[in-house]
Parts: C-alpha cells; structure tokens; sequence
C-alpha cells in the first residue's frame, strides 16, 4: 500500500462486530455463489467514478485486497466520489449516491442469499457514507436488517506528509489482527516480530536467541507452537489466500476476516503516526 505526500492525518471509527457467523451446513442452504461474509466497501473521493482510479483501487483497495475467500466477498461500491461545486456532484450528492447505491446492492445480495452477513467499510467519503449508512440500517429504515451486519470500519485521512508505508502496514496489521485473534499483547509482539523478521531476511529462531521476549512468542515465532503459533500461523495463511492452513489452525476464514476488519482502523492510524512522526 502507497501513500502519496499529500494523503493527511487519520481519524478513525469502529462499531461492534457482534454477529455469529452462520455454519457451513447453514451456509450451503444459500444458493451457489453465496458468501457467509459479503463485505461492502465504499471507496474515497476520486478514488472511483468514471474519471478516477477503477474500483477496487486506492487505500481501500489495499486493506481489502486480500480479503476474497471461498468464503468471504468484497463488494465495492462505485459512484461519482467528487466534492466540489465545479465537479460533477458537491458532496453532499456524491455522497448521498453512495449510500443508495450501497443499500441497493445490500438489498439485491440479501434476498439472493438469506443467510449471508454483511460487513460496511468506507474510506474518506465513503466512512462518512457508511456511517450514515448504519445509522439507516439502525433505524430500521434500510433494506437490510441490523441483525445481519456483522461489523462497520470507518478511516479517513485528512492531512499528511507520508511515504511508502507498504512495510511498516504489514508488520503493523499482522501484530494487530493476532492481538484481535488471541486477545494478548504477546500476540502483537509474535504477529510485529514475524513480519520483522521476514522483511530483514534474517532468520527468526537466530533473532528470537537474541532478543529478549518470552518462550511463548520465541516459540510461535519460530515454530508456530502454542496459542500463539496457531494464530500466527492462520494470520500468515490468511495473507496468502490459504484457506487449508486456516482451517488446520482450527481458526476460519469468516473469525480471520472479522479480525482482521477491526484491526484496520488502529493498525491504519499507528501507521499514520509513525511515519508523520519521522
């Protein structure tokens, strides 16, 4: 992921994510092609329209783009995404298409898939559109039910001096998504050292010797044993699309994605400040 100088300071918003995923006898009652995770993700200002990057592009693009499984669905929403008068649409209405166009595609994915949950992720403008989008569902004025949405992920850049940050993003996610799986800060440090580890080239068990950190993360780190080495082991499975090894772990790709989700907004803005602190 690439942050071009001019991308800005983050502000960011989660909601729960409650919802117990279906089963995958529940899940096969659906019909084929449907997802027990559909995610709807609503990209930035002129990071879609016609004139603008193409969908699935830009920041959101990069968080979400290894999110697709068997079981998992990533959805995005294109629409005109300007905010000035002299542009095609203020933002008021560039965000309000948004937020049609992101109910009308929850509404058509539910009724072809009864049994699919949903998740909303929006980046810039799209944040602002899916939160007023929640709001909708939470009201009951929506298509789709709030007992279907399994999570709401809101980022929003608004000022910066930052470089490339692909690095800094991959070490930063994978600690937080293992601290989301195993609910320790061992696991971020097993998840962070990981991804050290394979960004320097040096091999794990020779850096694990030297640096001071507990048997339990020099163990997962360098064998994938324990607690620890089985969510580590599902994380890295998950980031290369391998939804065998998941399952070995015992872990599934849906628990994985949800992590995964709400370790986005934390893992975005520690990013953000530590480059800008640099």
């Amino acid at each position: 992921m690439r942050l071009s100088r001019s991308a800005m300071v983050m502000s960011v918003a989660i909601g729960a994510m409650s919802a117990v995923f279906a089963t995958s006898g529940t899940a096969s009652a659906d019909p084929a092609g449907c997802k027990a995770l559909e995610i709807i993700a609503i990209p930035g200002t002129w990071e879609t329209g016609p004139d603008n990057e193409p969908v699935g592009a830009g920041m959101l693009g990069a968080v979400t783009a290894g999110m697709p499984s068997s079981r998992v669905d990533v959805n995005y929403i294109e629409y005109v995404a300007t905010a000035f008068p002299w542009e095609s649409q203020i933002y008021g209405a560039s965000k309000a298409e948004a937020i049609v166009r992101a109910e009308v595609m929850m509404g058509t994915i539910a009724a072809q898939c009864p049994a699919s949950q949903f998740a909303i992720i929006g980046y810039s403008q799209g944040a602002d559109a899916a939160g007023d989008l929640a709001a909708r569902i939470g009201h009951g004025q929506a298509v789709v039910g709030a007992e279907r949405v399994a999570g709401l992920v809101m980022a929003s850049l608004i000022s910066s001096s930052v470089k490339n940050v692909d690095n800094l993003w991959m070490q930063i996610i994978r600690g937080a998504v293992c601290r989301e799986l195993a609910g320790t800060d061992a696991a971020y440090t097993a998840g962070l050292l990981s991804a050290l580890f394979y960004e320097s080239g040096i091999p794990a068990r020779k850096l694990a010797q030297q640096a001071r950190i507990s048997p339990a993360v020099a163990a997962a780190i360098t064998n994938g044993e324990g607690q620890l080495g089985q969510v580590l082991t599902a994380v890295i499975a998950y980031e290369h699309g391998d939804e065998v090894a998941i399952a070995a772990t015992g872990l599934d790709v849906e628990t994985v994605t949800l992590a995964y989700l709400k370790a986005i907004p934390w893992a975005l803005s520690t990013v953000i400040s530590t480059v800008s602190a640099a």
